[in-house]
Formats: C-alpha cells, sequence, structure tokens
C-alpha cells in the first residue's frame, strides 16, 4: 500500500462535489487505491474492485418512475480486517478523481478477510438537483 504522504502531498486540491463525479470516471479508477479519512483524522486505504451498473427494475411501473432516467450504479471497495470503517460518510481521496465525500456501508460476513464497503448510486445524470416543492407529493389517481 502506498503511504499517506503520497495523497498529502499536494497533487489532491480542493474538494469535487460528488454528484460531479459520473460513473464512468469511477469505472476508469477500477482497482485503485481510494485513501479515506476517519473522522479521528486517521486514515485507511480501500481498493476499488467494482464498478456495477445497477438495471432498474423490470415492472410495469418502472418504465414511468420518476427516476427511470437516472445514473445508477454501486461501487464495491475491498479493505483491510484490522481496520473495520462502520456505516457512514467518509472524506475519499484518489490521484486521478480527487478528494470527494461518500456515504458507504459494510457488505458481507463482518468477520471477513479483506472486508467490503458499498456505495450505490440512483442519481440524475449530470449532477441535476430536484425541483424546488415538496417532496413525496401524491399524483392523483386516474
Amino acid at each position: 500500500m502506498l503511504p499517506a504522504a503520497v495523497f498529502a502531498g499536494g497533487s489532491i486540491s480542493g474538494v469535487v462535489p460528488l454528484d460531479k463525479i459520473p460513473g464512468a470516471t469511477f469505472s476508469k479508477h477500477a482497482g485503485a487505491l481510494f485513501h479515506v479519512l476517519e473522522e479521528s483524522g486517521m486514515g485507511v486505504f480501500l481498493r476499488l474492485i467494482e464498478v456495477k451498473p445497477v438495471l432498474p427494475s423490470s415492472s410495469p411501473n418502472a418504465a414511468r418512475a420518476e427516476d427511470v432516467l437516472n445514473e445508477r450504479f454501486s461501487l464495491l471497495f475491498s479493505g483491510p480486517s484490522n481496520r473495520p470503517l462502520a456505516q457512514g460518510s467518509y472524506v475519499f481521496e484518489n490521484l486521478g478523481i480527487g478528494r470527494f465525500e461518500m456515504f458507504i456501508v459494510p457488505v458481507g460476513p463482518q468477520d471477513s478477510s479483506p472486508r467490503y464497503y458499498e456505495a450505490v448510486f440512483n442519481r440524475p445524470v449530470g449532477g441535476a438537483t430536484m425541483p424546488p416543492g415538496p417532496v413525496g407529493k401524491a399524483r392523483p389517481r386516474k
């Protein structure tokens, strides 16, 4: 593994908003190491082992879903068993992508070596945001 000093050496500057990093960018970095900073300031390295598209449901209502055109994918990381991370948001650093914050969830057996973590995305393409107004407003039945 690379020392944290490699990532702290000024090659990574500023924070990249996660919604500005498309799934294709993560795909280009499959196999790469990501330095993950814990709240304590300590860091651990995770390897991006898989970028997988998440296919929309095949149910009849899926074609009419409001998020049908969203970008959907998941990231699977592996990390050391002696430094497990809890579910939560962490600062990730990668020399090719930059620094960004991302929510991960531990997956698989907790006693496995290595440990696995997943981030799942279902978001508007191009980092679009939700329109202003109430969220979850019921639609009238036809």
